[in-house]
């Protein structure tokens, strides 16, 4: 069967193809892994909330919930995910209206970056007194570290999953998380009290990863595939993700062999 990311020798560039390239160019160390499809399940829960954050993939939340609980049986994972993932709900949570100095804070972190963060900044955002922020956080750093503090109490009640790495239970409690729209709020705020403004990754293949998204032909694998690569994609913009130089051996073979499902 042949799948719209196919196409003759001849014609233009496919998914496939810029896939296979972009995994070409991953460097490659030879360390063992357990459980190669658990670090693919991995790098697309990453693109996952990258993606919804940044508006890289156009999608609504009933293909938000399809990707999620197919990622979750790659994964594994035995407990159905019912994603609460939505373009109204990422909206929602740009901003914490009956919070004025978080929701200050937040607003000039997603207009501008966190690098442009100051005192003044987030007076002026917010209406309120620069001498008065000053006076109850001393500097930007305290106030920046407050607004996480906050939202992270407003989030979770442990963040300690989400921590553990490339593991079972980090891909469960991401993907838990989803499902909880007070989860979902924070991950979002996080996201940008971290730098990572609405809209401001400029790699990823909207209409790529939507296209496969729509198509029930397309194989599950392939769209985790182009999802994962999108991820290490992003990772070289945020280098905080802490993600390795290298990917494995066998998790490089696993998004070759990821690559070719459905393949004519």
């Amino acid at each position: 069967m042949n799948h719209p990311v196919d196409r003759p020798s001849t014609g233009p560039e496919t998914v496939r193809d810029r896939s296979t390239r972009l995994l070409a160019a991953c460097p490659v160390v030879d360390v063992p892994v357990q459980d190669p499809g658990l670090w693919v399940a991995a790098l697309a829960v990453d693109a996952i909330w990258f993606g919804t954050h940044t508006g890289a993939y156009p999608l609504d939340e009933k293909a938000w919930a399809r990707i999620c609980a197919d990622t979750a049986r790659l994964a594994g994972l035995t407990v159905p995910v019912r994603s609460a993932l939505s373009p109204a709900l990422h909206t929602a949570s740009l901003r914490s209206p009956r919070r004025p100095v978080l929701d200050a804070v937040l607003q000039v972190a997603a207009d501008e970056g966190t690098d442009r963060l100051t005192i003044k900044a987030v007076a002026r955002a917010g209406s309120l007194s620069a001498a008065g922020l000053e006076a109850m956080f001393g500097g930007v750093q305290d106030l920046l570290d407050a607004a996480v503090d906050e939202v992270v109490l407003d989030g979770f009640d442990d963040l300690s999953p989400l921590r553990l790495g490339v593991s079972a239970g980090a891909v469960a409690a991401n993907l838990a998380a989803t499902e909880d729209p007070r989860k979902v709020t924070s991950t979002y705020q996080l996201m940008i009290l971290d730098g990572i403004r609405p809209g401001s990754l400029r790699s990823g293949r909207p209409r790529v990863v939507t296209d496969l998204v729509l198509d029930d032909g397309v194989p599950p694998g392939l769209l985790h595939a182009v999802l994962a690569l999108d991820a290490i994609t992003w990772s070289r913009e945020l280098a905080w993700l802490g993600y390795p130089d290298a990917l494995p051996r066998a998790v490089h073979e696993a998004l070759v062999r990821a690559l070719g499902e459905g393949e004519p």
